[in-house]
């Protein structure tokens, strides 16, 4: 069975890879051969920049190609070196490119939200690459780069490329190596590859005869190459946990035991995501007793918590009210009636559960993230969001009983990591009242794929950590223990511990504040909780 591309077709001639290129060509074998060898040696922790198993938006690269020339690129599911299918090129040239320049049809993907960051223990990219013998066409692999500034627009990207003249003539699944050093400017005024910077590429098949004739090609396994080994110097826990709740699924929770059992695995903190849900006018309380004239439906749900907090020792973070961020990133007055009713969330939960030995902080529940799409990209848009944020946590800590004020944007990796840890910089510098952020780890999208949590993760770990260490936030990572990718076709779902245990590896190589997401995956009998429980026993660290 194939799956055909949704392909944008692009019909034009492909000028801009002849005249002033550089390329390095396979023909410098001692060159490629040393410096291959060299980079296996060293590779550690690799990902993928494209799989080509799904038709999915992360990973559909567009086609490019003259109208003179024939290109079908379909998934194939049966040809395939890894994973669920492989990318099948099926061409046709026509030979003698009227234009004089080769004739060329490229595949190409500049990368948005949840990019990859070619910058981390760089070494090189790898290929695989099925063909057959007697194809003396060209591979050609650009990596395609944004100014440094990263502007976000595509119409003048630099341009880096690397071809290989042999690879195609050849019989099965080959790898192709390419140590970044291989990359050659297209135009000698792009200066030195930023890997940083790097924000897509193209992969081209140029007709290596100019002669008519017709081929097929298969691409799988696009890999970062990497030098990154991991140091697991202690295990990695988990120190609380999220929960959101909803009717009816929490009507009949026993929060006794439910605290009892999270105690028996060192959880000591619950994190209630939101105390009221009123981001559509809903009105929905999870407390009883409000007095707000905007609360249509009320449950007990936070009373109780407290309740059976307080028999257990189990300590509570209160989310505030669940509003949600203006589209118009920069419209003032939206940040400014969420503030006004988070004001009133604080002032109700304080009177009632300030008193509480179980009362241990407040999270402000409008999550933000660092995504392309929406991502306060504006400067004054972000500190429109540091203000709201430091006015909420400034009320919060105006309460003679001064709890400390928890945050967890999402890491949608819509800029590099360099560019990730000034976001956050200028974010926690107008933000003093702020003391903990919870990173979500996005490990539940499909997007942040399994296996890959050793290179990404990491990468943005610690350059976000950095900034939190720079302006005195704690660090802490929020760990997804589901997955869900609607992109893919992949429903809602627990973890298996192995792939939790990957995620909570990579935390807890920048610290010990680790929470998930959330009760609904994680507890008793439901996703990787019993496996957890016994991990920690064979390790001594529970009885």
């Amino acid at each position: 069975m194939k799956f055909k591309f949704i392909f944008f077709i692009t019909l034009l001639f492909s000028l801009s890879n002849c005249g002033c290129k550089k390329d390095v060509s396979v023909n410098e074998d001692e060159k490629v051969e040393v410096g291959v060898d060299e980079l296996l040696s060293q590779t550690a922790a690799t990902k993928f920049l494209n799989h080509f198993d799904y038709d999915c938006v992360c990973y559909i690269p567009t086609l490019e190609h003259s109208s003179v020339i024939d290109v079908d690129a379909t998934f194939d599911f049966d040809e395939k070196i890894q994973g669920f299918a492989s990318l099948k090129c099926e061409y046709t040239f026509p030979g003698k490119s009227g234009s004089g320049s080769p004739e060329t049809f490229s595949v190409k993907k500049v990368w948005g939200t949840y990019r990859s960051d070619l910058s981390f223990y760089p070494l090189g990219i790898s290929l695989q690459v099925k063909s057959a013998t007697g194809n003396k066409d060209k591979l050609r692999i650009t990596l395609l780069v944004q100014n440094k500034a990263f502007t976000l627009s595509t119409d003048d990207l630099m341009t880096y490329s690397y071809t290989d003249e042999s690879i195609l003539n050849g019989d099965g699944w080959q790898r192709l190596v390419i140590p970044y050093s291989y990359f050659q400017p297209e135009k000698e005024q792009f200066g030195d590859l930023e890997l940083n910077r790097v924000t897509g590429y193209l992969i081209t098949i140029e007709n290596g005869t100019s002669e008519p004739h017709t081929a097929s090609v298969h691409f799988d396994a696009f890999e970062q190459l990497t030098s990154f080994k991991p140091e697991l110097k202690k295990t990695a826990r988990f120190s609380s946990i999220f929960i959101q709740l909803h009717a009816p699924v929490n009507l009949t929770t026993d929060w006794e035991s439910t605290f009892y059992s999270y105690q028996e695995v060192g959880i000591d903190t619950m994190i209630i995501q939101h105390a009221t849900r009123n981001r559509e006018g809903q009105g929905i309380f999870h407390y009883k007793g409000s007095k707000l004239p905007w609360m249509k439906e009320e449950y007990s749900w936070i009373n109780d918590m407290f309740t059976a907090a307080e028999k257990t020792g189990m300590k509570l973070i209160v989310g505030l009210n669940g509003g949600g961020y203006p589209v118009d990133k920069g419209y003032a007055p939206a940040y400014d009636e969420l503030l006004e009713r988070n004001k009133e969330i604080i002032d109700e939960l304080y009177e009632k559960f300030s008193d509480s030995e179980a009362m241990a902080g407040w999270y402000i529940t409008e999550e933000f993230h660092d995504g392309v799409s929406k991502g306060w990209w504006k400067y004054e848009d972000r500190m429109l969001l540091a203000h709201y944020n430091q006015r909420v946590a400034a009320y919060a800590k105006s309460k003679p009983k001064k709890f400390i004020v928890t945050i967890a944007p999402a890491l949608w990796r819509g800029r590099p990591a360099d560019m990730t840890y000034g976001f956050y910089k200028t974010f926690f510098e107008k933000t003093p009242d702020i003391d903990v952020l919870y990173l979500q780890d996005c490990g539940g999208r499909c997007c942040v794929d399994d296996g890959d949590f050793d290179v990404d993760l990491p990468n943005y770990y610690k350059q976000i950590k950095k900034a939190c260490d720079e302006t005195g936030v704690r660090f802490g990572v929020d760990i997804e223990s589901f997955e869900r990718c609607s992109c893919e076709g992949i429903g809602y779902h627990a973890k298996s511990w192995a792939e939790l245990k990957d995620q909570l590896d990579m935390a807890g190589l920048f610290t010990e504040n680790i929470t998930q997401f959330s009760w609904t995956t994680f507890r008793p009998g439901v996703g990787a909780f019993d496996e957890y429980k016994k991990y920690l026993q064979e390790q001594g660290l529970i009885d």
